[in-house]
């Protein structure tokens, strides 16, 4: 037969336990709430629209200058990704910085095929140039305002009339970049 002094032991340890437990949950609730005081703070990260605002980067309009007010906005889920052109065939795709130069192909939500180059800068901006035309030979580096392609008049979708679209991101969101914000 077990004398009381063996019962109890279990029970304490078990009670203990218990409090123990209790306890570690009430101070992870308090951190996960509050914070640990010895955190350091996170730096914070402005949307992208200020970024760009902040740095010294420059985008010039990967257009003539004539045709560069004429950029309609693009949305996507309530967010401006780019925008679009309709310009006149022949019309030069310049490159908006200094960078290197890609080219691919891509397809628009309807099938229609179009030229896709991608203009990748050393401060991690990428451009996306959407069109219907012709490449140029693209060199290994390019400079702001080099000629990169040059438009058709077919459209890029069988949706809509548009020859050109372009878009910036950095580190893989989009900027919300508008006809006013060429330079």
């Amino acid at each position: 037969m077990e004398t009381a002094q063996e019962i109890k032991t279990p029970r304490v340890i078990l009670v203990a336990l218990l409090f123990l437990i209790v306890i570690l949950l009430s101070f992870n609730f308090a951190l996960s709430r509050y914070g640990a005081f010895w955190q350091k703070t996170q730096p914070k990260i402005l949307p992208p629209s200020e970024q760009l605002q902040k740095t010294e980067f420059k985008i010039g309009c990967p257009v003539p200058q004539e045709y560069c007010q004429s950029g309609k906005e693009v949305y996507w889920e309530g967010e401006l990704v780019g925008l679009e052109f309709i310009v006149p065939e022949g019309t030069l795709l310049l490159a908006a910085f200094t960078g290197e130069p890609n080219r691919g192909v891509g397809k628009s939500e309807d099938g229609t095929p179009f030229k896709v180059i991608s203009l990748i800068s050393q401060e991690g901006y990428k451009a996306f140039y959407f069109f219907q035309g012709e490449t140029k030979t693209l060199p290994f580096a390019v400079n702001t305002g080099d000629s990169l392609a040059q438009t058709s008049d077919e459209p890029i979708s069988t949706t809509k009339k548009v020859n050109f679209y372009f878009s910036v991101e950095k580190d893989g969101e989009s900027l919300p970049i508008t006809s006013s914000s060429f330079q």
